[in-house]
């Protein structure tokens, strides 16, 4: 009989939403029961004050009763037991549904991509009690329908809650759609931060290429040894001054090609090869305590630059005559 009273308490928990009442009708009805019981055994007790009682029919026949009715309460009681359980079952998935969904709303607020996989396996977790649950609602369903129009209150206690899982299934469906809704807004943020450092990047990369050109173009000298008359050809000098071929003196031509020189790079260039010469004149203008001259130990010679911003300060183009 506990059972019978264990269920009835859940019917009033979910149909009254409150504590049922002492004066529920199926509670009186299973107390009817017990004192339908109590009637037989008071008869049995009357009979058995007999001395051939029990060889009577009518014994014979309030023992069948007896069997009948033990049998009827035993079903009852396993069914309820399995409704209970079942109750039981929903309610706790119902419970694990809300804290895994308050984790699903955790996530909406933190607005993190980096959470989806936490949303997934939630919602996959979700996923399987509702499964749960609705295969218990199939199993209650069948049993209303088993017992027909004998347990009203059955009926009515499973409806509730098959609507309310549904109610909580349109609730979380709601819930992803939103979540869903706002980790678009975040991608397409996110995309379009991406895309704006991107162009930034490409913009400071054409800036540094600009101011690397610059440097080199800045840093960037010119330089042309060779005989004399190989330098007066190219254009690069012309011999000026003296009577009648006799003192004339070297002198830079005002339009320099560069494309008749050595580019050389002034910040990585201290020193420059003049070859194995016996003389080299250095035409273009620059600081004599800027540079030396110096006889190489295999016979060749260079010219050592000690000042590199004092040389290169007055012309950017270097041109030694050798011999």
């Amino acid at each position: 009989m506990e059972e019978a009273v264990r269920l009835v308490i859940f019917q009033d928990k979910f149909l009254s939403g409150c504590a049922p009442s002492p004066l529920n009708p199926a509670v009186l009805t299973k107390v009817l029961i017990m004192k339908q019981t109590a009637v037989w055994i008071a008869g049995v007790a009357l009979l058995t004050a007999c001395a051939d009682v029990k060889d009577s029919d009518e014994y014979q026949t309030l023992l069948l009763e007896k069997t009948k009715l033990e049998a009827q309460v035993k079903e009852k009681e396993g069914h309820n037991r399995e409704i209970i359980h079942f109750m039981t079952q929903i309610e706790d998935n119902l419970a694990a549904i809300r804290e895994r969904e308050m984790g699903i709303r955790n996530v909406k607020h933190d607005s993190d991509l980096g959470e989806q996989d936490r949303v997934t396996l939630i919602v996959a977790e979700i996923g399987t009690y509702f499964e749960e649950n609705r295969n218990i609602i199939t199993k209650l369903e069948k049993q209303v329908a088993a017992q027909g129009s004998q347990n009203a209150e059955l009926k009515k206690l499973v409806a509730v809650q098959k609507k309310a899982i549904t109610e909580k299934e349109n609730q979380i469906r709601m819930l992803l759609r939103e979540v869903e809704s706002l980790n678009t807004r975040l991608a397409t943020t996110v995309t379009e931060k991406n895309e704006a450092i991107t162009e930034k990047e490409e913009q400071l990369t054409e800036v540094r290429k600009v101011l690397s050109n610059k440097e080199k173009v800045s840093a960037r000298a010119y330089f042309r040894s060779g005989s004399r008359k190989d330098l007066v050809q190219k254009g690069i000098i012309a011999r000026d001054g003296g009577v009648l071929g006799i003192g004339k003196t070297d002198k830079v031509s005002t339009k320099l090609n560069p494309k008749n020189f050595t580019p050389i790079d002034i910040r990585a260039t201290s020193q420059i090869p003049l070859g194995d010469v016996r003389k080299q004149k250095i035409v273009t203008t620059h600081p004599g305590s800027s540079y030396q001259i110096v006889q190489a130990s295999n016979g060749g010679s260079f010219l050592k630059i000690t000042d590199p911003d004092k040389f290169w300060s007055i012309s950017r183009y270097l041109v030694v005559v050798v011999d």
